[in-house]
Parts: C-alpha cells; structure tokens; sequence
C-alpha cells in the first residue's frame, strides 16, 4: 500500500461494522423495552408491584452476567429462539 492513498475498507470490515452495531442496538432495545412494558407485563401476568420489579432487577442482573458469555451463549443456545420463546410467555414464573 502505497502511503499516499487512502486505506480501503474491504467487505468483511464492512460486515463487521454492521454487525457490531446491529448487536449494540438489539442490546440496548432489550435492556430498556422491560421498562416501558412493565406495565403492559403486571395487568397481562397478574403480578404484585413487587413481583414486576424482580423482573427487571433480574433482567439487568442477567444481561450482565450474560454479557462476556453472549458468543458462546448465542452459539449454544441461540438468542433469537430464545427471545421468541419469552415472548410466548403466559405466565410471570414462565
């Protein structure tokens, strides 16, 4: 490479900027949508205040926890079936 031109970004560098991005987003949608839902979660699940506020205590305690094991985990156990099979949820114990 010549020091006069500019350095190219090759396709894979273009994937991984994507992808890093697409993860942050995702990650960030899912620590705040509990938040807004938890309303929506208490009246559906018939749950206590108390019982709501676990869920996103928990939540939080989980995704930190989960964070330096999210490539193995997403591996293993695949995070988007996993995702859809919370959304299924009937129950507040589920």
């Amino acid at each position: 490479m010549n020091a006069d031109s500019p350095a190219r970004i090759t396709g894979r560098q273009w994937l991984i900027v994507v992808t890093v991005q697409s993860v942050t987003l995702l990650f960030g949608i899912t620590l705040t949508s509990v938040t807004v839902i938890l309303p929506q979660m208490k009246g559906a699940l018939s749950a206590t205040q108390d019982q709501i506020s676990w869920v996103l205590t928990l939540n939080l305690v989980a995704a930190a926890a989960a964070t330096p094991l999210t490539g193995w985990l997403a591996g293993k156990l695949g995070f988007t079936g996993a995702s859809v099979l919370c959304g299924f949820a009937t129950s507040l114990e589920t």
